[in-house]
């Protein structure tokens, strides 16, 4: 024989309310169940307001559990700096405060892009920090994060420019290049290089990484040397997955953490859906054992006469714009992949990679056009 429990009344307070699970009101001129299978749902009586401990309570033997509520104002939740985006807060007093604590309503955050190389990515104009409040809901007003704009980054940002003393143009700054090594024979080599095309991304040609497994790969931008030891640490990442994607011999490389765009760091464009580009003029990226990198200006056409099973819309015959001769420390007994990019604007795009030996110092650009 189950014993007898007390019912509940529906008690009145100054700050909240009961209501059925189902949001309807109560009738307080009647007692319900005490048996502990009732439960009512506990409102504040300010929207912005939240009710604590819990937002309902249970009636058990004459008793409301819990039997106190409080409530307090709602708080927008904890902001944390991100790779591409910094938040500084303000109380409604004008007081600093910290962005990853609970914002009591009218706080004010101001949002800031992390390095110049990240933008506000809807923004047209030149912005470089939005503010927003913390509204009596509890939620921030929105905004947008900073993400990386491919490319050249400014208007002023020059690409090239001449040597007085050659033909060849020099590279002012190719922040998208990394360099790819791989674990062989007890030391990391340097196999290749390859162009960053996202946060996590490195676009290589297949040939470089083949028949490496993702754990025995890394990755380091920034700078160019023979030696991965060489690198500051937080410049060098491990690449955690390989993709092949068929027909094409290009490998994706995804490295297993945010690459870190600054000043010698960034990202290439890649084209659209629908996009096309003229590619006849091309830029043809070589880089020596030392690390510098120069940069020989081709015009490109389609073949006139196809080869073996390649047809001739899937060839281009590339004539540099002028000679160079290429200097011993762009040659090696290593394999070098080159990089060919194609400009338009402000946009710089991957159009290829080739991989071949300079075999002589006395190598003139008119031998680049015949190897085949």
């Amino acid at each position: 024989m189950s014993i007898p429990r007390k019912a509940c009344e529906i008690p009145v307070f100054d700050d909240y309310y009961y209501l059925s699970l189902e949001g309807k009101k109560l009738d307080k001129e009647r007692c319900y169940d005490g048996s502990g299978k009732f439960a009512v749902k506990v409102v504040c009586f300010e929207d912005s307001q939240i009710i604590l401990p819990d937002n309902f309570a249970v009636c058990f033997d004459g008793q409301w559990y819990p039997s106190k509520n409080t409530c307090v104002l709602k708080t927008c939740e904890l902001v944390y700096d991100t790779y591409s985006t910094r938040y500084t807060c303000n109380t409604p007093k004008g007081v600093e405060v910290n962005c990853r604590l609970p914002a009591e309503p009218g706080t004010e955050i101001t949002i800031r892009c992390a390095h110049w190389r990240y933008t506000f990515h809807n923004s047209r104009q030149n912005i470089t920090a939005i503010k927003r409040f913390c509204q009596k809901s509890g939620e921030w007003q929105t905004w947008e994060n900073c993400t990386p704009p491919c490319g050249l980054v400014s208007n002023n940002y020059t690409l090239f420019e001449e040597n007085s003393n050659s033909s060849l143009k020099l590279v002012n700054e190719f922040p998208w290049s990394a360099a790819i090594y791989g674990y062989i024979d007890d030391e990391w080599k340097q196999l290749c290089v390859g162009t960053v095309i996202s946060l996590i991304h490195v676009l290589t040609a297949s040939d470089c990484v083949l028949g490496m497994k993702p754990g025995f790969l890394r990755v380091a931008f920034g700078k160019y040397f023979k030696n991965l030891s060489d690198y500051n640490q937080d410049r060098v990442h491990v690449v955690k997955y390989a993709l092949n994607p068929p027909p094409y011999r290009l490998s994706i490389l995804i490295v297993a953490e945010y690459i870190e765009f600054n000043d010698d760091v960034g990202t290439a464009c890649l084209l659209g859906p629908g996009e096309v580009l003229d590619v006849k003029l091309q830029h043809f990226v070589t880089r020596g054992k030392d690390g510098n990198q120069s940069v020989i200006t081709l015009n490109c056409q389609t073949s006139k006469q196809p080869r073996g099973n390649i047809s001739s819309e899937d060839l281009l015959y590339c004539s540099p714009t002028s000679n160079h001769t290429f200097g011993p420390d762009e040659l090696g007994e290593e394999v070098f992949h080159w990089m060919f990019y194609f400009s338009h604007k402000t946009q710089i795009h991957p159009t290829g990679y080739w991989q071949r030996v300079l075999i002589s110092y006395s190598a003139t650009s008119k031998d680049i056009s015949e190897w085949q």
